[in-house]
């Protein structure tokens, strides 16, 4: 073989092998994207705000305000729980929902304030029905506990994707959340 025949065979080889790879790698990313649950991402939507919003909390400085946001999605509630009681008991609309029964305090939050996402969908009469103990339901330990105004936990629920701009405050027991607006998505 001549010199120029084995600069031209290598070079083929070369590119070759440069296409093999990036064909592996396109194969790789099908493969992963078939065996990934369906709505996944949503989850991971959800997850993500959620994170945020408990990042951004603990961030926050003592009697600082800010604006913040998340975004809710169907079947699942946001939710705090505070570390003096197992469990959230809100018969009536003072704090903007209606939840039949008592919600109990994750096991991994006992004596902890929490921020968790649940899973929840209301039943015929509005009534919402979180589920906080599912293997599904996440939970981010906060050094505060986390309430309204009016209510000693914030709850966050909506049967349609929206953003919601929050007012937050830091105080020195606790964080105060407020809904500002939402905006369907």
């Amino acid at each position: 073989m001549n010199k120029k025949g084995i600069e031209t065979y290598l070079l083929n080889v070369i590119i070759g092998l440069i296409i093999a790879v990036i064909l592996v790698f396109i194969l790789l990313n099908l493969i992963g994207q078939f065996i990934s649950p369906a709505g996944k991402g949503e989850e991971d939507t959800i997850y993500f705000y959620h994170t945020k919003l408990a990042k951004d909390l603990i961030d926050m400085n003592l009697n600082e305000i800010k604006n913040l946001t998340f975004l809710t999605k169907k079947g699942f509630v946001l939710i705090s729980f505070s570390k003096e009681f197992d469990q959230i008991d809100i018969k009536n609309n003072e704090c903007s929902y209606s939840i039949k029964e008592s919600v109990m305090k994750p096991v991994k939050c006992r004596d902890k304030n929490c921020l968790c996402i649940c899973n929840s969908d209301p039943n015929l009469a509005g009534e919402l029905r979180p589920d906080c103990n599912l293997q599904e339901a996440r939970c981010i330990e906060m050094p505060l506990k986390i309430k309204t105004l009016k209510c000693e936990n914030f709850i966050l629920y909506d049967s349609n994707e929206k953003l919601y701009n929050l007012e937050t405050k830091k105080e020195r027991e606790s964080f105060i959340i407020n809904t500002i607006t939402s905006k369907a998505l």
